[in-house]
């Protein structure tokens, strides 16, 4: 005879302190947790300096981390050398994703890069996601492209990003390691590491033949994110040295503000007149390039909203994502992507992220200062809502109105609508209740106060009449 186990009841719920209730002292005797707590680490100006002398007291700490960010940007942060990172690294054996940013960032690059650590087994084995912070085709040595060869010593590495855009030296000082210096160009030797890659984010320089030999060996690359493209032609040259774009299904692209001409009477081919949005690089050639193309994301100086590119699109496989960054000249207004989806009907994209319009987040609201005593004044509006962000079109029915429609219309047609704009419909009826909510309070708690003291002058009145 069999016995059938009878299932066990579900757990109930049970109001009691969770593991993170726990004191700190006794999480930190817990294997599990430190696993799960140091899995990411975020290091922002000296905190480097407490994780070095933190990971010379209790190494574990970086036998658990997976994930390291560090923003080094305090003066502070320069006497963190080479050396200094090369131990640091060296602790975490299970780092699988690295990013550095920063005008003192530059000695981690070299670190990473020096051959002696690559060739190290122990040095970094499981990396496999790496973000630079330096441009290395405009750095002088002894960190330029040269010391590239050292990534064939990580063998799991398959997402590389190099550089930031040309705005962001100018935003935060020029380079620590000064301006570029001027050496005759040496073509990239074949490296292990480019026939490995998936994910590759460059930034375009005055070298751009260095980029062509780089992106030749890029057998297996998916996705291609492309910063400061001074050019369509120097974007075309870069494209047509792919070895395989029709596996390409990723595509992030940011043109320089040099990359457009001043006014519409110098247009050439590849560009179109945008009217009030500005001149714009059309991307219509470089989408028919990618037969493959899944994820397109642009943000100022390009568009797709053109018919050639409008074209393109209709000849191929709906896109199944569609970013619209945030750009310095960018605010593509709503009713120009209704346009753009309806005339693609069928062959519009899955989803279109709209990223390119701030949206706006919410803050404290006026409960939070409640209760409020008679005797004070009401809180003013500006410091109960000093944490909340605004957006202009807020206050423009016209605007608000478009993106309803647009949103309506998408849903309609099964176009997945996501982004700081959609998310900025939300934040704008939370806005319109909240002023609703502060503005009823102020009026309540003003009649309270009159008639405080209408009560205090009848009181009075009633004292002399005694008298």
């Amino acid at each position: 005879m069999t016995t059938v186990a009878t299932p066990s009841p579900p757990l109930p719920t049970m109001n009691h302190p969770t593991l993170v209730d726990l004191p700190l002292e006794l999480l930190d005797t817990i294997p599990c947790f430190d696993r799960r707590r140091l899995a990411t680490m975020n290091l922002r100006g000296a905190n480097g300096t407490v994780l070095y002398y933190a990971l010379k007291l209790r190494p574990a700490i970086g036998r658990h981390c997976k994930e390291l960010k560090v923003l080094s940007f305090m003066p502070i942060d320069a006497r963190c050398s080479e050396v200094w990172w090369s131990v640091l690294l060296s602790s975490m054996p299970a780092l699988e994703r690295l990013q550095c940013a920063g005008p003192y960032a530059y000695r981690m690059y070299s670190a990473i890069m020096d051959i002696t650590n690559a060739r190290n087994p122990n040095f970094l084995p499981q990396l496999r996601h790496l973000y630079l912070p330096l441009n290395p085709w405009i750095v002088p040595d002894p960190l330029r492209y040269e010391r590239i060869p050292s990534l064939d010593y990580y063998p799991n590495l398959e997402s590389l990003a190099f550089g930031y855009d040309e705005s962001y030296w100018g935003s935060s000082g020029t380079s620590p390691a000064g301006a570029a210096a001027e050496s005759t160009v040496q073509p990239i030797p074949p490296l292990a590491v480019l026939g490995r890659l998936r994910d590759l984010g460059i930034v375009v320089s005055s070298q751009s033949q260095i980029l062509e030999d780089f992106l030749q060996q890029t057998t297996h690359l998916v996705r291609l994110d492309i910063g400061s493209i001074p050019s369509p032609r120097e974007l075309s040259e870069l494209l047509e040295v792919l070895p395989r774009p029709d596996i390409l299904e990723t595509l992030e692209l940011r043109f320089s503000r040099k990359s457009v001409p001043a006014d519409a009477t110098s247009l050439s081919e590849g560009f179109v007149d945008d009217g009030d949005e500005g001149i714009r690089v059309s991307l219509a050639p470089f989408i028919r390039r990618l037969p493959g193309l899944k994820l397109l994301s642009f943000s100022d100086h390009c568009t797709c909203f053109d018919p050639n590119s409008i074209s393109a699109l209709k000849s191929m496989p709906p896109l199944h994502c569609l970013k619209l960054k945030w750009g310095f000249e960018m605010y593509l207004q709503p009713e120009v992507i209704l346009a753009f989806l309806k005339t693609l009907g069928g062959h519009a994209p899955r989803k279109v992220c709209c990223d390119h319009i701030e949206g706006g987040y919410t803050g404290k609201s006026i409960r939070d200062f409640l209760p409020i005593d008679p005797n004070d004044e009401f809180p003013d509006s500006f410091d109960v809502h000093a944490d909340w962000s605004i957006p202009e079109w807020f206050s423009d029915d016209v605007m608000i109105d478009d993106i309803r429609q647009l949103v309506e219309y998408s849903k309609a047609a099964g176009v997945e609508l996501t982004g700081s704009m959609v998310d900025g419909l939300d934040v704008k009826a939370k806005w319109d209740r909240e002023s609703a909510d502060y503005e009823l309070l102020r009026e309540e708690h003003e009649a309270r106060q009159r008639e405080a003291e209408t009560e205090d002058e009848e009181s009075d009145e009633e004292s002399d009449h005694e008298e």
